[in-house]
């Protein structure tokens, strides 16, 4: 039996597998599996501040969100005879339900704490950073000119 092609997908939105495909950053899902994945804090806060700058509670709230959605998802799904009950085709791997919980809880524990994680780094930082100087130097360019 071929379990990977023969058990059925668990729902996950384009939203979540876009923060899903961010945190790929050991290896490429096709050579890997969840193995490639590294779903900590710091890879969330990266990828939920890139367009705003900040991780904020709203944020936190809609990601939380989205992951409600794929857990609904999973709990209408039924376990297959070898233990299987499901595969994300976005991370190639076929999961366990205990696996699939275990990603939900590492998934939420992680956006939760990506607002934390983003300000530390944020004092972290040097205090002032290389965009902030070039931005200056081309706002001073147009106004002389």
């Amino acid at each position: 039996m071929d379990s990977y092609h023969e058990l059925p997908e668990l729902k996950v939105s384009e939203k979540l597998q876009s923060l899903i495909k961010a945190c790929e950053k050991g290896c490429d899902a096709e050579c890997c599996g969840i193995c490639a994945f590294n779903f900590t804090a710091v890879h969330v806060a990266s990828f939920l501040s890139t367009y705003t700058g900040a991780v904020r509670d709203s944020d936190v709230a809609e990601w939380n969100a989205e992951i409600d959605k794929m857990e609904s998802s999973f709990n209408d799904l039924a376990t297959v005879g070898d233990g299987l009950v499901c595969v994300i085709p976005s991370i190639q791997q076929s999961f366990t339900a205990e696996a699939v919980t275990a990603l939900i809880l590492e998934l939420r524990a992680s956006v939760a704490a990506s607002k934390e994680v983003f300000e530390l780094s944020e004092r972290l930082s040097p205090p002032v950073k290389a965009y902030e100087i070039m931005n200056e130097f081309f706002r001073d360019r147009r106004s002389t000119h």
